[in-house]
């Protein structure tokens, strides 16, 4: 983890968007020895805690309750994943601890026991994507060509922290939001890094050519894209387009985000995924009102084609906790140095 912008890259597009043979299993006999690449990432929220640690000074409110002045501390794909949840089928499990005023918020993943063929089919998905978002750009520091066959950069992400509040009607003072998001480039390696609109999301599908196809996208896919881009407030996404056999890019295009949510109204809307995610941190902030012991996980869980949530304390969250002992340790070495600089005033009284 390094904490600068080194895999920073930017969008470099071949010159025709059409009638292209961008080949997304080149290199993966290679690959597939040493990665796993549809497996979730099992790292929690460790090294988002890291980066808290390093910049806690721009964080801390004085507040020794609360020094982390956010009601919730996660990454990007949670937030995604519960806005998304009144329109898909997806299965999720979703953790909740409470520490010091904040609540933290980790996703965890079931072992199913794939069969072989359709652990083969996600694994060269996943590889494909990152082939893909190999091929269209270029490292902003290092002028990488990223044609080469040199594929060890896609091992590597940039990601970004951002703040942000959710306001409503029914929930007036709004949830503050602290998250990490992993994004793909920036638009033009001049554009200014710290605004976020200046990135673009890199995105590949199979070719839409037919009203069934597009309502297919629009049915799964298309709510999970955009709301992935509006929590980072992107508002392009540069799309590849598969052919048949789902191997090759043969065509490349921009998608506006608002558009598509335009475009799926039929399927899903955006206010419903804002007020979800609203009312679901809401319920979670008022239930977990009086806990701030971090052993503690709160289990939230959707089966998949299942429209209940269920939820469960676990008093014990073994391989479930979220925050780490030297996360915690952390913030009382803070309050033990408090303490000492205050035993050591002295304070004149007058006569």
């Amino acid at each position: 983890m390094r904490f600068d912008e080194s895999n920073l890259s930017y969008l470099h597009l071949p010159q025709s968007r059409y009638q292209l043979r961008l080949d997304l299993t080149k290199g993966y006999d290679d690959y597939i020895k040493r990665i796993n690449w549809s497996n979730a990432s099992l790292d929690k929220l460790d090294e988002m805690l890291k980066w808290i640690l390093k910049n806690r000074h721009s964080l801390e409110s004085g507040n020794q309750a609360k020094p982390i002045d956010f009601d919730f501390i996660t990454q990007r794909g949670v937030l995604t994943k519960i806005m998304c949840t009144p329109f898909v089928t997806d299965e999720w499990h979703i953790g909740f601890t409470k520490f010091k005023g904040t609540i933290y918020i980790c996703p965890f993943f079931n072992d199913h026991d794939e069969d072989e063929s359709n652990f083969e089919r996600l694994n060269m998905a996943s590889y494909g994507g990152y082939r893909f978002e190999h091929y269209i750009t270029r490292s902003k520091h290092h002028d990488t060509d990223t044609h080469s066959d040199d594929f060890s950069t896609t091992l590597h992400e940039y990601s970004v922290m951002l703040k942000s509040k959710i306001n409503s009607i029914t929930n007036p003072n709004g949830c503050s939001l602290l998250y990490v998001a992993e994004v793909d480039c920036l638009e033009d390696k001049h554009k200014d890094s710290s605004r976020m609109e200046n990135f673009v999301e890199i995105k590949t599908t199979k070719q839409i050519d037919s009203t069934i196809q597009n309502d297919n996208f629009h049915r799964y896919k298309s709510s999970k894209w955009w709301a992935q881009s509006k929590l980072v407030s992107i508002d392009r996404i540069i799309c590849g387009y598969k052919e048949n056999d789902l191997t090759t890019v043969t065509s490349i295009e921009t998608l506006y985000v608002d558009s598509i949510a335009q475009q799926a109204t039929r399927f899903w809307n955006s206010k419903d995924c804002w007020n979800f995610l609203d009312h679901f941190l809401t319920h979670v902030k008022n239930l977990l009102k009086n806990e701030n012991d971090p052993s503690k996980v709160y289990l939230f869980s959707k089966e998949r084609y299942s429209s209940i949530i269920t939820s469960k304390k676990l008093l014990h969250a073994g391989k479930l906790l979220i925050i780490p002992d030297w996360y915690v340790d952390a913030f009382k070495v803070s309050k033990n140095i408090t303490k000492k600089n205050e035993s050591n005033v002295k304070v004149k009284r007058s006569q």
